[in-house]
């Protein structure tokens, strides 16, 4: 499992985290529901991805955050 980096809502919202690969097609969505305020961490079960980089997508309402990242096995 690869343990993703933790983030912090002020309100409750609805989340959904996608991780993509390098084509921009979506690999897994790793979070998807209702998410209280505070911060949370979700965790990425890369068993069976091969090593390289992905991108992940954060939606929580109108907010929308895209980050690059590297999976090493």
């Amino acid at each position: 499992m690869q343990k993703c980096n933790p983030f912090s809502l002020s309100v409750l919202s609805d989340i959904v985290i996608s991780i993509y690969n390098i084509l921009g097609q979506e690999v897994t969505r790793v979070a998807d529901g209702h998410f209280d305020a505070g911060v949370h961490s979700v965790e990425w079960n890369a068993g069976d991805k091969a090593s390289g980089v992905y991108l992940y997508r954060i939606k929580a309402g109108d907010f929308v955050k895209t980050r690059k990242m590297l999976l090493l096995k």
